[in-house]
């Protein structure tokens, strides 16, 4: 999910009316950055607080370690808390099983336990779930497997399979069968069965509004006739049309996990805990959406590593949007300093609390993300990309250098020497207008901290 889709953008149609309300009560980040623009090394990243050249995951072909403290581990085994998970972690993305009742246990390994979950059920979430029915249909997740039981999934199989991303037909599920659907519900089933004689910590995973562009019939009904879209930024791909439905099915999908929000706050306020609960709502990359002639993510254009960032609850005084850069990352520092555990050393992650408490100001620093052979940091309104080719022509080699290397000096140096662009976000948000030649001591500065 990008951070501009979302009803705070008085140009779009999308009502988020829920995300709006904790933006109202809480506090919103408008410049929050992953540490990657793909699922796994920002998964990754954001679980041990660190930027991207510090973890093992460079795509999603590689498996989390055991070897570096999560925050979940932290919070389980430094404060007592019962830690949770269900949806797409994304933790282990190349399996083709996490078992038919998601708990992830692999050849007698507990990956979930040993990540710093208490408990937890995980799925593949849409690609890599129809990957695993159609490679697997014995041993899948349990999402498939209730999609099975009611002779669905090969339906659903065959319909995530055939879709390229303009592909903005409705799903031919119903909106009880909906992947959406199915994580909220055990999400919910989940913090039911939560403990209540000690702290609880849950990350929902759901999958939209990653592509593809799945929304069911229902979702899209409310769409039908609403075109006050703007179009995509420099962007010929595809066609009004086409532009049209792409916006119509993703925001149908953010809407829907929208409505999930009350429902959880609900179960939290029958717990009795609604006034000692943190809500922090994210994302792990972006999408493009058409603009720059891209779409899902793996780029370094804003559209992809700008993801939407909110944090109410007790003790967070309500303000107006920080638009200062922040890290994804940074929700492992915070986290653990709401639950009272000192950060350890060497993390990149700072705590927002004495933002989100006292509205001191953030620190002077840099914000990286970078994906292969890419590198963004991101100071101020500056942003500089450093190593992006416009084609994908040598990315496989570089993609086998970079495991080789496995970022040492000399990929350090490689991305130092790499060519930049350099843009203002506050004046060129859509990053059109490179200011490199008129300002090469910023982008000298940046350079210098690309890494």
């Amino acid at each position: 999910m990008r951070a501009d889709w979302t009803q705070m953008n008085p140009t779009l149609p999308v009502l988020t009316p829920n995300l709006k309300k904790l933006a109202d009560q809480g506090v919103q980040f408008s410049q929050a950055y992953c540490p990657s623009p793909i699922c796994s090394p920002s998964r990754s990243c954001l679980a041990v607080g660190k930027d991207y050249d510090k973890v093992k995951i460079i795509d999603n072909g590689q498996n989390h370690p055991f070897d570096d403290p999560t925050f979940y581990e932290l919070l389980r085994d430094k404060a007592g808390y019962h830690t949770m998970t269900c949806g797409k972690l994304d933790l282990r993305h190349p399996e083709h099983s996490y078992g038919n009742d998601g708990k992830h246990v692999v050849n007698g390994v507990d990956y979930l336990a040993k990540w710093g979950f208490s408990s937890g059920v995980e799925i593949g979430g849409k690609l890599n779930g129809a990957k695993m029915w159609q490679r697997n249909r014995d041993m899948v997740d349990p999402y498939l497997c209730y999609l099975r039981d009611k002779g669905l999934a090969e339906i659903y199989m065959n319909d995530i399979k055939t879709r390229d991303f303009q592909d903005a037909f409705a799903s031919p599920l119903e909106d009880e069968d909906y992947i959406d659907n199915w994580i909220g519900r055990s999400g919910l089933e989940m913090l039911k069965n939560a403990p209540k004689d000690r702290p609880w910590f849950i990350q929902v995973n759901f999958a939209g509004p990653h592509n593809p562009l799945n929304a069911t019939r229902k979702m899209l009904g409310r769409w039908t006739g609403v075109t006050s879209f703007p179009p995509p930024h420099n962007s010929t791909r595809f066609t009004g049309e086409e532009n049209l439905q792409i916006r119509q099915n993703y925001s149908a999908m953010i809407e829907n996990i929208d409505s999930w929000i009350p429902r959880f706050l609900e179960e939290i306020e029958l717990r009795g805990e609604l006034e000692n609960t943190i809500i922090m709502f994210a994302s792990d990359h972006g999408d493009m959406l058409g603009d720059h002639d891209r779409v899902a993510k793996s780029v370094p254009f804003q559209g992809a590593i700008n993801v939407p960032l909110i944090i109410a609850g007790p003790t967070i005084k309500h303000g107006p949007p920080v638009t200062n850069p922040v890290g994804l990352i940074d929700l492992f520092a915070t986290i653990l300093d709401f639950a009272g555990i000192p950060c350890p050393a060497g993390v990149d992650s700072i705590s927002l609390k004495p933002v989100l408490q006292d509205k001191t100001d953030l620190p002077h620093r840099y914000i990286r993300s970078g994906l292969h052979h890419f590198r963004v940091v991101i100071e101020g309104n500056y942003k500089l990309i450093a190593g992006f080719e416009q084609t994908h022509a040598g990315k496989n080699n570089l993609r086998k250098s970079l495991k080789k290397l496995l970022f040492g000096d000399r990929q350090a140096k490689e991305i130092y020497h790499a060519p930049v662009s350099l843009f203002n976000l506050s004046k060129d948000p859509y990053e059109l207008q490179d200011i490199l030649a008129e300002n090469p001591e910023i982008a000298d500065r940046l350079r210098k901290n690309l890494v």
